[in-house]
């Protein structure tokens, strides 16, 4: 065989060399999925203890208790408070018509603005007139 025929990478030939390169694989993908199964078995160690305390249990369901089932739970709290605030956005926007209702009742205090409003805001007219209304659609 000629230098150019032959493989690039050198193969293995001995049990070492073979359980060498395993290790080598084992180290950079099975070696953090290992890692983290020991880092969350540790954490569940120190934690097994701490959870099986009564009182941590007992407040572990009053806690579920008051946020998922109770009448006044999350869920109930989130939707009033979009409530609410769809209620101020209400409550500014008649607070806005008030305002201009206000000034319209000031404009027509004089009875010159009185006939301009009611023709132009009411459509109102004298009995010899026709009105035409043009809009845009």
């Amino acid at each position: 065989m000629t230098e150019a025929s032959l493989p690039l990478s050198k193969p293995v030939t001995t049990i070492a060399e073979r359980n060498n390169q395993q290790s080598e694989f084992d180290k950079v993908y099975i070696g953090p999925v290992i890692h983290d199964f020991r880092c969350l078995y540790l954490i569940v160690k120190k934690l097994l203890p701490i959870l099986k305390n009564k009182f941590v249990i007992t407040f572990g369901i009053f806690f579920f208790y008051l946020i998922l089932i109770d009448d006044n739970d999350i869920f109930y709290i989130v939707n009033q408070k979009k409530k609410l605030n769809e209620l101020e956005l209400q409550n500014e926007a008649m607070k806005a018509k008030l305002q201009q209702t206000k000034s319209d009742l000031n404009n027509i205090s004089h009875l010159d603005n009185l006939e301009a409003y009611a023709r132009e805001k009411k459509f109102f007219k004298r009995n010899d007139e026709d009105i035409f209304v043009i809009t845009n659609d």
